[in-house]
């Protein structure tokens, strides 16, 4: 912990702020999900490439190689200790809930395409992109039955219905889907 506190106190405020945005992310996320998540205020979507390359050189995130089909963007991830203690500087921002908005809109915005994308020739990419996110839509599932929106849930949900079909995942899928329709209710 002692660590930590030194390490997150020699960051630059940007950095700052953008770590403690990056802990709403479960199991990894994309450069473009970083950007999605951790763009606002004082920090653009163009300027996150830049913070993170530094987060990653400061060891606070570790970067991870593109998927096998080399189409897909690098990955990155937050240790549970950095992540913890990043998501505690995020709750005394009082911006935990906004953060946490970015997520589940970014998330919809990545299923979106899923059904088609699944159903044509890019789908072992679709399906391996999915399989990264499996973590966040978990998360934001608890979010959303924690108060959060259950409408972008919903359409999450519908987005995902083709992925769990043909990962023979429906019942996983099938209970989650259930527990946000009646959250929406």
């Amino acid at each position: 912990r002692n660590t930590l506190e030194w390490s997150y106190d020699l960051l630059f405020d940007d950095e700052r702020q953008l770590l403690a945005r990056l802990s709403v992310f479960a199991g990894g996320f994309s450069l473009e999900g970083a950007e999605a998540v951790g763009a606002g205020g004082d920090i653009h979507a163009d300027d996150v490439a830049d913070i993170l390359a530094r987060l990653v050189d400061k060891s606070l995130i570790a970067h991870q190689r593109p998927g096998r089909n080399g189409r897909r963007s690098s990955r990155y991830r937050l240790l549970q200790a950095v992540a913890d203690f990043a998501a505690e500087r995020l709750e005394e921002s009082g911006t935990t809930d906004t953060v946490r908005h970015r997520h589940l809109h970014w998330l919809e915005g990545l299923t979106d395409g899923a059904t088609a994308g699944l159903r044509g020739p890019d789908q072992g990419y679709w399906v391996e992109l999915l399989a990264d996110e499996e973590q966040n839509l978990g998360r934001a599932a608890r979010w959303i039955f924690e108060g959060g929106d259950p409408t972008v849930g919903l359409r999450i949900v519908a987005n995902l219905g083709w992925y769990c079909f043909i990962t023979s995942r429906l019942d996983d899928y099938l209970e989650i889907g259930l527990r946000v329709l009646a959250a929406a209710q």
